[in-house]
């Protein structure tokens, strides 16, 4: 199963940044406490030896081997079961003090790499190999002498770990970036009151890195979960999708991604509910064809209330009993506790369950919510940027639903990206109007939609 000078960085999102880091490289992992650079580390062996079938030596100066093992379990990634197999070896050498136990240290590593043919080594952490030296050309004399020379010489990729202060970005004395080949940063930001694992790809020798920032989150399944745009190719639908609202009627394409501000006066839910209904009705063979689910997504409600409200309205507009239940079955409602996400786990989570789904629809419900209580305004535009272009490459048409002014449109992070952006506003006599406000792709004109609400039935109140 092994592959000759064959290397992953164990994470599907970034091995395209590695696709030119093969065996032999340095790989220098630093970062603040906490950041989760000995899990990065674990899951680049484990998936290289789960995959490749690669050797591997995990050396640690911090934690005993039990405490490695019980910790890695809970992520997923057993490694005591790839030590029975072979393909791994745990050395546990926190009882390091000194300079004078380098030598037989380093001669340990070798040792054992001569004796298993490993071809992966990870050091956690070389902080303490570094705190003994006596100044900076011992320290450059251990990192060339041994690591790099282990790394080029016998082929064998080396992994880094050191620790950097909180408040502090320089790496160690400043010389460990310059003689690695790779240089990955870890370290945690605040937003909205909420702390974010940042990933930082300073160097990589032979790629070509143009995003250097990545969010990502630590995952109780997977170990490290990385939102990085894929390259994905645009994909656009010529076919139409007619949504009657009351007496009017407004049409959209499949796979297009739209925006829908609905003043303040306006209940957001029960607007979402008439839409789903509208678009049932208004196009007949979306009823007939339910193999693709439709993601029902909010920032409050509970999904029992939400479900009930749709059935009633669907019974209103004279759809049959059984037709109705089985619409319902092909309903997902997505309650987020805002209080329990961060925007990187929110993101995560919306991957994750639109990527195991593939829902042909996805209404997000709340937009301003979202907007208030998780987003920034420098990487929340580049997550929900990634999730267009993910739901546009498989065809997800989406409308995003939030209250508002017309003139918070110009406050919305990525307004331009929306294909089509309409204004819902109440006006007299139990009526609302739909004006169009931003149509990208042109599919009608631009004149405004009136619809009376007394023919509505299904609910208790909209305004």
């Amino acid at each position: 199963m092994e592959q000759n000078n064959k290397f992953i960085l164990g994470v599907e999102e970034l091995n395209e940044i590695a696709d030119k880091i093969d065996l032999g490289y340095v790989i220098l992992i630093a970062g603040n406490p906490g950041t989760g650079k000995t899990i990065g580390a674990s899951k680049i062996l484990y998936e290289n030896m789960t995959k490749l079938g690669i050797k591997t030596i995990y050396v640690s100066f911090v934690e005993t081997k039990s405490e490695y093992y019980k910790n890695l379990k809970r992520l997923g990634l057993d490694m005591e079961e790839l030590e029975k197999k072979g393909l791994f070896t745990y050395l546990e050498e926190i009882t390091f003090l000194n300079k004078d136990l380098i030598p037989d240290i380093l001669n340990q590593i070798l040792n054992t790499v001569e004796r298993t043919g490993a071809k992966i080594i990870v050091i956690d952490s070389i902080s303490p190999l570094l705190q003994v030296t006596e100044n900076i050309i011992s320290l450059r004399e251990i990192l060339h002498n041994f690591f790099y020379r282990l790394s080029k010489i016998k082929g064998i990729t080396t992994i880094l770990i050191q620790e950097v202060p909180y408040g502090n970005e320089n790496i160690g004395f400043g010389v460990e970036e310059f003689l690695v080949d790779a240089v990955i940063f870890l370290k945690t930001v605040q937003i909205k009151g909420r702390s974010i694992r940042i990933m930082e790809i300073k160097k990589a020798r032979g790629s070509d890195v143009s995003l250097v920032s990545i969010p990502f989150i630590i995952r109780k399944d997977k170990g490290i979960s990385v939102l990085y745009p894929k390259n994905v190719k645009e994909k656009r639908s010529n076919k139409l999708i007619n949504v009657v609202v009351g007496n009017s009627s407004f049409t959209i394409s499949l796979g297009s991604q739209n925006l829908i501000i609905a003043n303040p006066k306006i209940d957001i839910q029960a607007l979402a509910s008439l839409i789903i209904v509208g678009a049932v009705t208004g196009t007949p063979n979306l009823s007939e064809n339910i193999r693709r689910k439709t993601i029902i997504r909010m920032m409050s409600y509970t999904a029992e209330e939400f479900s009930s409200q749709i059935k009633n309205c669907l019974l209103n507009a004279g759809i049959d009993k059984n037709k109705v239940d089985e619409l319902l079955k092909s309903y997902i409602i997505d309650g987020i506790d805002a209080n329990k996400y961060s925007l990187t786990e929110y993101f995560d989570h919306v991957n994750e369950i639109e990527e195991m789904e593939k829902p042909a629809f996805v209404l997000n419900i709340g937009l301003d919510a979202l907007i208030q209580l998780l987003a920034d305004n420098e990487i929340y535009p580049r997550l929900e940027l990634d999730a267009m272009i993910r739901r546009i490459n498989n065809n997800i048409t989406t409308l995003y639903l939030m209250n508002g002014n017309i003139k918070d449109y110009y406050s919305i992070p990525l307004g331009e990206e929306y294909d089509n952006v309409w204004y819902f506003y109440p006006y007299k006599e139990n009526r609302l109007i739909i004006k169009p406000f931003r149509l990208k792709m042109k599919i009608f004109a631009s004149e405004k939609y009136t619809i009376n609400l007394s023919s509505i039935k299904c609910l208790s109140r909209i305004i």
